[in-house]
């Protein structure tokens, strides 16, 4: 399936903001980098109509496997470019008591008890990429890819990120995704 990067304009801006004011963290620091404007489009089937992008709750526009792919490449493509990006994915209903969570590498918290997966730059792949959205327990999947080397190793032992850290990747956020399309396609801020 080819898919093309339709313009959302201010529907789809207000529509991942509204998708990220609800979470505390990351998402919330999102949230407010986005007033500061940007490019929304959502990677649709060509022939897709701007009234039916605009319905973000609903369904049958793609199959996930596709929306998937894009991603991957995109993720991809973006880390070639950038000297240091980093993958970071905010699950949403994660807690950091959860038992599963100990299974992962990448796995770390912040004060707010949100849980990120973190891929740093040499971590990126299309299959590191998949394996870790399947660990994601949450039906809204947000990722944000950064222009910010992270380092476990610039972590404490205890997997709690400070809150600047927090700041300096949502300042560098590059491009944020956010599913829509009950969960079969995604919106994308882009950074202007």
């Amino acid at each position: 399936m080819n898919l093309k990067e339709m313009n959302l304009g201010d529907e789809g801006l207000e529509y991942v903001a509204s998708c990220l004011r609800r979470w505390p963290g990351l998402c919330s620091r999102i949230a407010r980098e986005l007033e500061r404007g940007g490019d929304v489009f959502a990677p649709l089937p060509a022939e897709t109509a701007r009234e039916r992008a605009l319905e973000f709750e609903t369904g049958g526009l793609l199959p996930w496997r596709e929306t998937c792919v894009w991603f991957e490449r995109e993720i991809e493509h973006l880390s070639g470019r950038a000297a240091n990006g980093s993958l970071v994915f905010q699950d949403l209903v994660a807690r950091p008591h959860d038992p599963v969570l100990g299974k992962y590498d990448g796995v770390f918290f912040d004060q707010s008890s949100a849980v990120y997966h973190i891929l740093g730059h040499h971590d990126i792949s299309a299959a590191v990429i998949s394996r870790t959205m399947l660990r994601m327990r949450s039906f809204l999947l947000v990722a944000v890819f950064c222009n910010f080397g992270f380092s476990a190793a610039d972590v404490p032992t205890t997997c709690i990120l400070d809150e600047t850290l927090i700041d300096e990747m949502a300042n560098n956020a590059q491009e944020v995704f956010v599913s829509a399309y009950d969960r079969e396609g995604l919106v994308v801020w882009r950074k202007a």
